[in-house]
Parts: structure tokens; C-alpha cells; sequence
């Protein structure tokens, strides 16, 4: 797998995985698989160098979003005990329902339907006929031409 076919932003990310990785203990590097560090190593943006100050702990150090969802991916699957991947699992699922529910009140699908009919009836009303065009004679036309060239 190339460097090209994942994004920048997720390249990026990676490399600050990567260093915060460097830091573990060995236990803990060990939970990691192999063939996962190897992806990292290769999708890891080979110009970008975070410049991390872990002297302040690593809740004072600014991550990009994907560093953040990759370590928690990280966390979940290799880190974590049973029991609180299982509580992490239900808090997810609960906010997974509560995101789908406010999707739901925001659009609901039985009006969704209404709405566009109405919608539909209402511009079949609002829409104008062209006019009808008023025929005249041939020598009235010739004249009104006469008429406005003269009148120039």
C-alpha cells in the first residue's frame, strides 16, 4: 500500500500516534500488532515532525482529531480491560441511538413525504401561463415599423 492512497490529514495523524507510541512501555507496545505498527509505518507522512512538549503530560498537548479517534481505537481494542471495553461499548451504542434519534426529530420521515406534496401542489398554483400573443395584420405591422422609424 502506497503513502498516496490514504490522506494527508490521516498521514499525519499517524506520525503523532507513532510518537506517543515511542513512549509506552514495552507491555504495552506488545498489545499492538505487528501488521498494524507496519501500516502505520507506511502511511506515516514522511514529511511532517510533530514538535511535542511531554513535559506538561499529554492532556496539555494539542492532537489532531484523527490521532485522537486512532488512539482511542487503540485503546479500545488492545489497552482496555473487559469490563470497560464493555462499558465503553454500551456508552457508544447510547450515544449512537441518541444521535439517531435527534436525526429523526430534525427529519422526520412521515412528514418528509407530506411536505413535499404540499410543496408540489403549491408551485402547480403559483405558475404563470405565458401570455397570448396578440396577432395583427401585416399592414398594421408595416405601418407601426413606418412609425417608429420616423419618429426617431
Amino acid at each position: 500500500m502506497k503513502n498516496d492512497s490514504v490522506s494527508e490529514e490521516y498521514s499525519k495523524a499517524v506520525v503523532e500516534v507513532l510518537t506517543i507510541l515511542k513512549l509506552l512501555p514495552k507491555e504495552e507496545k506488545k498489545k499492538i500488532p505487528n501488521k498494524l505498527v507496519a501500516f502505520f509505518m507506511e502511511v506515516a507522512s514522511k514529511s511532517y515532525h510533530p514538535d511535542f512538549d511531554f513535559s506538561q503530560g499529554i492532556e496539555n498537548i494539542d492532537l489532531m482529531d484523527k490521532t485522537k479517534h486512532i488512539l482511542a481505537m487503540l485503546y479500545l481494542n488492545y489497552w482496555c480491560e473487559e469490563e470497560e471495553r464493555k462499558s465503553y461499548n454500551e456508552l457508544i451504542l447510547k450515544n449512537e441511538i441518541s444521535y439517531q434519534e435527534g436525526l429523526k426529530q430534525k427529519y422526520p420521515v412521515d412528514n418528509l413525504f407530506k411536505k413535499r406534496s404540499k410543496f408540489a401542489n403549491n408551485t402547480h398554483e403559483n405558475t404563470f401561463l405565458p401570455t397570448p400573443i396578440k396577432k395583427e395584420a401585416f399592414y398594421k405591422k408595416v405601418l407601426n415599423f413606418v412609425k417608429r422609424i420616423l419618429s426617431l
